[in-house]
């Protein structure tokens, strides 16, 4: 099916290019160009909103953890291992966390609370924004019936639809990367003030992601030699970019530092720069594996399967959605198109757009085996040339083969759209870790007071690591930060001193423990363990491969 689509694509953008070869011009919007608009907007809304916390139906376990950490900013402006502004959170203490999601969220979690929706309506105010600036700068630099293809191609992206309702920390990289390149163009062309707050843009890029450490300088570096060598800008004006860059990306250059000397822990009034001493992430880097040459190969293999083929025959994971990929693989014509005309056009529109794309592609030749989401950078530019592309075709003044093109694409649309909201949740429940879910959430949602938990999932051997079972306890029993620390004391309704957290929440293995249902705890477990549990003394309620066990003097509230 998938190979039928793109050959059918492959025809039809031929028939729109052969007979009158035409490349991208500066143009009007087309007839019913503002008709064409509305439901292309509309369609992007509709694609985003529908069933919008739903879609995915269970808090992603990195999403419960920014989610947390973003009230726990909230509440006291220190994340949840007491650190005062951190600029990366320590996280899973191996693998750190970017910071800018969950400041963001932050306000909204003061609003409204630790919630699934204020960790995920940044993400979708965010990829609106833009999808939006995206539009307008491509309708004042190429045309109308351009931006309204790029603007199409980014509605119906099942990559842009997911990631508008996925908070993990990744996924606001490219949104404020592009945000950036829109103020860098606008910039240089009219508004020098436009230059130096796309710098502040692509600084903040820094707290959002770790690949842009490698992305950002890069792309920055291309940008600026050509921006000289076209005399568009002056060596002062680009130093002075630079300076403002520098600035905003301070606290996180001191991270950097911090770590690559194995400095202590730099604490401002303004921001902490941590010292991670259990930190692998460097591993990532193919200059830093053991075998370059072995792992060279790798990436190669993984640049071809998510950064050509856009993960289309990888198995069904939480990022992408096989069959249909990043944009549809019959998009690929389309964005050979793109590429040749943007390199026939040579303005700064395409310099910097060619330049996105060639920058971003290398980010799957440094990291070690890229996945879509780590690819995160590479899809916007992706979905410009395939816009690109489309509006090529469309120009050549072949009607019927460019309305055959929409009319695939849109078929493609509808598949997407009636497996995603129907069947996905189901296929990636495992990766949501849904059974545990709802299992920890229970007693929470029920009100059964209890003095003990015990959970069993994810064990840790090292303490400081908060396991899987961990850490949706704190974000469905909304932990109070400062007890989980011991520096608070929590009481029951009849006055009395709850345990401290470390004895009322215990993350054990049920065989290390002695079972008594006369004990006012809650057990979380899995379907081997469950069997140890009496009917008679205790309600087993199950949820998919996880149990919550209750007994029963708790679960008919008479203690």
């Amino acid at each position: 099916m998938a190979f039928a689509a793109l050959g059918v694509m492959a025809v039809l953008v031929g028939c729109c290019l052969l007979p009158r070869r035409e490349g991208l011009k500066q143009s009007a919007p087309p007839r019913g160009g503002l008709a064409a608009l509305l439901l292309t907007v509309a369609l992007f809304f509709a694609l985003r909103l529908w069933d919008y916390l739903g879609t995915p139906g269970t808090v992603y376990i990195d999403e419960a953890l920014a989610a947390y950490d973003s009230w726990c900013l909230s509440l006291s402006g220190r994340d949840h291992f007491g650190v005062w502004l951190p600029v990366q959170f320590e996280g899973w203490v191996y693998g750190q966390m970017s910071v800018l999601l969950s400041y963001v969220a932050a306000p909204l979690m003061k609003l409204w609370g630790l919630s699934k929706l204020a960790i995920r309506l940044p993400m979708l105010l965010f990829s609106t924004a833009a999808a939006a600036a995206l539009w307008y700068w491509v309708r004042r630099a190429v045309g109308g019936r351009a931006a309204l293809c790029v603007l199409f191609f980014v509605a119906i992206s099942p990559w842009h639809v997911m990631q508008s309702r996925w908070a993990i920390d990744c996924n606001l990289f490219p949104h404020v990367f592009l945000l950036g390149l829109v103020l860098l163009y606008f910039g240089v062309k009219r508004r020098r003030w436009a230059l130096y707050l796309s710098m502040a843009a692509f600084a903040l890029c820094l707290y959002c992601y770790g690949i842009a450490y490698y992305f950002v300088p890069l792309f920055l570096l291309a940008a600026a030699v050509m921006l000289l060598r076209r005399r568009v800008l002056r060596l002062r004006q680009v130093l002075t970019a630079a300076g403002v860059f520098l600035i905003v990306a301070l606290p996180v250059l001191t991270v950097i530092v911090v770590n690559a000397f194995g400095l202590p822990t730099v604490e401002t009034p303004f921001f902490t720069a941590s010292y991670f001493a259990e930190s692998v992430r460097i591993s990532d880097i193919l200059f830093f594996s053991e075998d370059f040459w072995g792992q060279l190969l790798k990436n190669l293999k993984s640049v071809w399967e998510v950064g050509i083929l856009q993960g289309y025959f990888q198995p069904v994971n939480h990022s992408v959605v096989p069959r249909y990929g990043v944009a549809f693989l019959c998009s690929l014509p389309l964005v050979g198109v793109g590429v040749c005309s943007l390199v026939r056009r040579r303005d700064l529109f395409s310099a910097l757009v060619l330049r996105f794309a060639l920058c971003a592609f290398s980010v799957g030749v440094v990291f070690n085996e890229v996945t879509v989401w780590r690819y995160n950078i590479l899809w916007y530019a992706y979905l410009i040339l395939a816009g690109v592309g489309l509006s090529v075709c469309v120009s050549a003044r072949r009607r019927v083969a460019a309305a055959l093109i929409a009319a695939v694409l849109l078929c493609e649309t509808a598949g997407f759209a009636g497996y995603y909201f129907t069947r996905y949740n189901d296929d990636v429940q495992m990766y949501f870790y849904e059974g545990l879910s709802d299992a920890v959430a229970y007693p929470v949602r029920e009100g059964i007071e209890f003095d003990r938990l015990y959970v069993t999932g994810g064990v840790n051997k090292n303490p400081r690591v908060p396991s899987i079972g961990e850490v949706l306890v704190w974000y469905y029993h909304r932990v109070d930060p400062c007890y989980l620390r011991g520096e608070l004391t929590l009481y029951d309704g009849e006055g009395e001193a709850l345990p401290p957290y470390d004895e009322r929440f215990c993350y054990v293995h049920l065989d290390e423990i002695e079972i008594d249902p006369e004990e006012d705890a809650v057990y979380i477990a899995n379907k081997k363990e469950v069997l140890r549990f009496s009917p008679e003394e205790f309600v087993i309620h199950r949820f998919r491969d996880q149990f919550c066990v209750v007994p029963k003097h708790l679960e008919e509230g008479d203690k």
